[in-house]
C-alpha cells in the first residue's frame, strides 16, 4: 500500500539525514568539554584501573583531538582486551606545536606490530607513533601529532558538506574501532 511505502520511505529519509549529521559532525559529542575531560571520562570508564596526567588540553572542535581521542579509544581498548593489566596510564602533554599522548599498562607486553588502526589514524593526522612492548613488562605507545592535524573533510576551516554518496563510502570504508567509538561517543549527549 502507498500510505506503508511512504511513510517506510519517510523514515528511511530521516536516519539517513541522522547518519549523515553523525558522520559528518567533525566533533564528538565527548569532546564536548575537551580533549582533556574526554580522557577523564576514558579512563574513568576503563575497566582496568587508569590515571590520567599532563598538561595542557584541547577544545572539542580542533581535529587534532578528535584523532586523538579515537586513538586512546583504541589503545585503551586494547589495554582492556589484550594486556592483562592491573593498571593503566594515560599522559596528555599539550603544547604551542605539538600534541603528545602515551599510553602505558602494566600487562604481558610483547606487541610485536604497531596497531594498525592507531597507525593508520597518526599517519593520518600527520604524527608518529612509537610503541614499546617488551615481553612481561606491560606495552607503551607513544603518538606525537602537530597542532595542526586536520582531518580530509575539512578545507580551510570550513566543514565541507558531504553528499549521501559520500557517506555510504564513509560508511563502507570505516574501522569498526571507529565506528563503535563514534557510537559510543555519539550515545552520551551534553
Amino acid at each position: 500500500d502507498q500510505a506503508g511505502r511512504d511513510g517506510v520511505a519517510a523514515a528511511v529519509g530521516a536516519a539517513r539525514r541522522d547518519i549523515e549529521h553523525l558522520v559528518g559532525s567533525e566533533q564528538l559529542v565527548v569532546l564536548h568539554d575537551g580533549l582533556r575531560t574526554a580522557l577523564s571520562t576514558l579512563a574513568a570508564s576503563s575497566p582496568v584501573p587508569t590515571t590520567l596526567s599532563g598538561h595542557g588540553d584541547l577544545t572539542g572542535d580542533e581535529p587534532t583531538a578528535r584523532h586523538l581521542w579515537l586513538i586512546a579509544s583504541e589503545a585503551m581498548a586494547n589495554v582492556a582486551k589484550h594486556a592483562r593489566a592491573s593498571t593503566a596510564r594515560l599522559v596528555l602533554v599539550v603544547d604551542a606545536v605539538g600534541v603528545h599522548l602515551t599510553v602505558t599498562d602494566d600487562g604481558v607486553g610483547g606487541v610485536a606490530d604497531l596497531p594498525v588502526a592507531i597507525a593508520d589514524r597518526a599517519t593520518e593526522a600527520g604524527g608518529s607513533l612509537t610503541v614499546r612492548s617488551p615481553s612481561g613488562q606491560g606495552t607503551e605507545i607513544q603518538v606525537d601529532l602537530p597542532r595542526s592535524a586536520t582531518v580530509a573533510s575539512r578545507d580551510s576551516g570550513a566543514v565541507r558538506p558531504r553528499t549521501g554518496r559520500q557517506v555510504r563510502r564513509l560508511l563502507l570504508t570505516a574501522r569498526q574501532a571507529d565506528i563503535d567509538n563514534i557510537v559510543a561517543a555519539c550515545t552520551v549527549a551534553p
